[in-house]
């Protein structure tokens, strides 16, 4: 039993970093299922959420104050330590490799695709852009109780998040595309890229899953009543082929 405020020495230190070295550390190749690791970041999200958790560590933190060893120590262990750094990171290149490797062959799974978007939208606290909201409410008032706002990660097909999905009984969504995010962006590498491959693409994947899809343009806002009559066609069509 350790007294309050006692510090371990150096010495102390340097046998308990060494105890837990490699083999001997308790989480030594370990790995955690994905239920696992989302249940720890559910955990960790409810903790954060907590008042009194926080409260708790201000109190542990008050009048805590790190001395210039400490602050070296901290500054030396984290130099070279980080992604952005470029050239200058200190990062093992196989080590890196083998990373690259295992997001590869996990990304393959549509399970951690979907939960890894969804985690990812739930995380970010997505609400609807302003584009998306003018078209919810267009959509409100003139289809009333037939689309809902999913764009939050509530509906993940693939890895890919819609934005508005009919609940009326059809399998049809709506995607608001920005031109720079979906067009203008991409263009820097892929010169030839157009709105309509970009149209083409997106309707091949929705379709291989059974579902129709209009795509609206931001830059499309500029005119209303285009907008309106696009939107109008799409959902009279579809109640024809309903």
């Amino acid at each position: 039993m350790y007294k309050k405020g006692y510090h371990h020495t150096e010495e102390e230190k340097e046998k308990i970093r060494l105890s837990k070295l490699g083999e001997r550390n308790p989480m030594y190749h370990k790995e955690f299922s994905i239920e696992t690791r989302a249940r720890m970041s559910e955990s960790q999200k409810n903790r954060e959420k907590n008042p009194q958790q926080w409260a708790k560590m201000r109190e542990v933190r008050k009048g805590f104050k790190a001395t210039n060893e400490t602050r070296k120590k901290n500054s030396e262990a984290s130099k070279g330590n980080h992604s952005h750094l470029g050239n200058h990171s200190k990062f093992n290149p196989e080590a890196c490799e083998r990373l690259k490797e295992v997001r590869k062959k996990q990304w393959q799974s549509e399970e951690f695709r979907n939960k890894t978007v969804r985690a990812s939208r739930l995380g970010s606290m997505v609400r609807p852009t302003k584009p998306e909201q003018y078209l919810i409410d267009v959509l409100n008032e003139h289809y009333p109780n037939e689309w809902k706002y999913v764009g939050d990660g509530e509906l993940i097909i693939n890895g890919k998040n819609p934005d508005i999905m009919n609940i009326n009984g059809r399998k049809s969504l709506i995607l608001m595309h920005g031109i720079y995010w979906h067009l203008l962006s991409k263009q820097k590498d892929n010169p030839e890229l157009t709105k309509g491959k970009v149209e083409e693409a997106d309707m091949a994947f929705y379709k291989a899953y059974g579902y129709s899809i209009l795509i609206i343009w931001d830059d499309e806002l500029k005119h209303p009543a285009k907008v309106l009559d696009k939107i109008k066609q799409f959902c009279d069509a579809e109640v024809v082929h309903a």
